[in-house]
């Protein structure tokens, strides 16, 4: 714990000097954005770290590089993640309080056509699709707004490694707009950051601007409006301030009625509620001193309890109880609520809850007879700590009696102990001969074993022989993204699949735009986490560091520096 506590300071104090440097030498003229984008894939990690700092407080115009410095938080220099940090949340905190403004306006919120309608579009599903936000660029039906922007800016989410659709669609929504527009696509790709940065947990510079910022917020979450309240508490998980004033709003907004406009259902006003227990997750432990209303939601959940929105909003407040450090609350739940203990312990679970406190319980109740479906969900979410339990899971394994089953009982057993051999030997029987290049042509427990191949197995000889075949063209899986995962994270004992990861790269050119860009990114960093033996890559990943568009080039980049370091 020292010797990280000191790596981090040393790269603070690498970032405050680049930081003054970049500052002196911008006095006279700030260098262009694209030039400094070249300079963020550098192999030099000085330059990485100047060059990342130069985007500090480069608000609107160098928010387009925010995917750049997103994939920069997974820099192998401390400094540079140190910097690509400040510098997104710089733009998210200047960024902040003009989606606020546009927010407070309680006119955008009344009529048929109104912002208030554009967002409940978005807002039902919490939306994955980034078109749905930005339009198509080739659609003149359908332009883009100020409105859309904001809309988008508001619900946008980037939480899923690999998943680079949002920032895509954002950049090139950026490059197509101009004026308010613009400034609002820029937004956008704030909050997106900001949102990259809470989900690693990394701990923000100070700035002066983000208190008053927040205290801002303040009005929009107590708007009797739940749609204003919603994007209140949506420009609070991106702040991640702890003004106490703010807080206190989330907390209310916890538990308080609101208004929705008329075509917005029960479900829709539930959203408001969900948005501040997501942002209480978001600011974490330094949130701890009103954890309260999360606790309060949990213990005494609402009325309809038992509805699939009250339900969503108290796992968000056990996600968010768990985050802000506030474990021993939630087992005085686990005690007082035995019917819902189960389905909580899970979602605790999943939400990084430590093993040691988790593991007793889900142990006990899976040696009893009748033991839900959730207990062994739990296992699998505590993974290889569970390994006392592993001989119960493999007789469970041993007395399944259907194909379903076997599948779902062998991935219990991967999950806490990966080569398992026993359970291997299921998923390769249920893999079969069965051709898995499409979603339809292979039964449903072929398609589920895959997965748990590429999610769960260890690299033994028969899992990377199943991936390589996974990913080559002629027997290439629906699911090769998964496949190429998976053997990234089995490195250079994948060294075997390198040709076939090389060969799918320009065929990607083929799918369509979402498809697309989140797989070449999931391929990309496969073959750098593979290493010195991926070295067939080096022309095509350098093809893509210098020429490709904002989602690719720093992954690029880091694999080429993987693939040239010494073995």
């Amino acid at each position: 714990m020292r010797a990280k506590v000191f790596a981090f300071s040393i790269a603070l104090l690498a970032l405050n000097a680049a930081t003054d440097g970049a500052a002196r030498g911008g006095d006279e003229k700030q260098r262009a954005i694209a030039v400094i984008e070249n300079d963020l894939v550098a192999d030099d990690p000085a330059v990485r770290l100047r060059a990342a700092a130069e985007l500090t407080d480069r608000f609107p115009d160098g928010a387009v590089a925010v995917p750049m410095l997103v994939d920069l938080l997974d820099d192998e220099d401390a400094a540079v993640v140190a910097a690509a940090a400040r510098a997104i949340d710089s733009m998210a905190v200047a960024g902040a309080p003009v989606l606020t403004a546009f927010c407070m306006e309680r006119s955008r919120f009344e009529g048929p056509n109104c912002f208030g309608r554009t967002l409940e579009g978005l807002v039902t599903l919490y939306i994955s699709n980034p078109l749905d936000g930005f339009g198509v660029e080739d659609d003149p039906d359908d332009p883009l707004t100020v409105e859309r922007c904001a809309a988008a800016a508001v619900v946008i989410r980037d939480h899923a490694p690999g998943e680079v659709w949002w920032r895509a669609a954002a950049v090139a929504a950026f490059r197509r707009t101009e004026g308010a527009t613009r400034e609002m696509t820029a937004v956008a790709l704030a909050m997106l950051g900001a949102d990259a940065v809470a989900e690693r947990s990394i701990a923000l510079t100070d700035d002066n601007r983000r208190a008053p910022a927040a205290r801002a917020l303040v009005p929009l979450i107590e708007s009797d409006y739940a749609v204003q309240a919603f994007c209140g508490a949506r420009i609070a998980a991106r702040l991640r301030c702890a003004e106490p004033m703010l807080l206190r709003a989330l907390g209310i907004c916890l538990t308080k009625s609101k208004l929705a406009p008329d075509s917005w259902s029960a479900r829709g006003i539930r959203f408001a509620p969900a948005a501040a227990a997501d942002a209480f997750a978001s600011i974490g432990p330094d949130a701890v001193g009103e954890s309260k209303w999360l606790f309060n939601c949990v213990k005494y959940p609402p009325q309809d309890r038992d509805s699939e929105e009250s339900a969503d909003l108290v796992d968000r407040c056990v996600r968010a109880l768990i985050r802000t450090g506030r474990e021993h609350k939630f087992r005085e739940v686990l005690h007082e609520d035995p019917e819902r203990a189960d389905h909580l312990a899970l979602v605790a679970a999943r939400a990084g809850c430590s093993p040691s406190m988790l593991f007793p319980r889900f142990a006990a109740e899976a040696g009893k007879p009748g033991a839900s479906y959730e207990v062994f969900l739990g296992l699998r979410a505590v993974g290889p700590a569970a390994m006392a339990v592993l001989p119960l899971a493999k007789a469970r394994l041993r007395e399944a009696d259907d194909d379903g089953k076997r599948l779902d009982r062998a991935e219990t057993v991967l999950a806490i102990s990966p080569d398992d051999a026993e359970a291997l030997d299921v998923i390769d029987a249920l893999l079969g001969d069965h051709d898995i290049s499409a979603s339809h042509s292979a039964p449903d427990t072929a398609n589920y074993a895959w997965y748990t191949l590429c999610e769960r197995a260890a690299p033994t000889p028969m899992v990377l022989r199943r991936l390589t075949a996974g990913v080559t063209r002629e027997t290439r899986a629906f699911g090769f993204r998964e496949g190429a995962a998976a053997l990234g994270r089995a490195g250079p004992a994948a060294k075997g699949a390198v040709p076939a990861l090389v060969e799918l790269l320009p065929d990607l050119d083929t799918m369509n735009e979402a498809w697309q860009v989140t797989s070449r990114v999931v391929v990309v960093v496969a073959l750098g986490r593979i290493g010195p033996d991926a070295a067939a890559a080096i022309p095509a990943l350098t093809a893509l560091r210098d020429k490709g568009d904002e989602t690719i080039r720093v992954p690029a980049a880091q694999a080429l520096r993987r693939i040239r370091a010494k073995k």
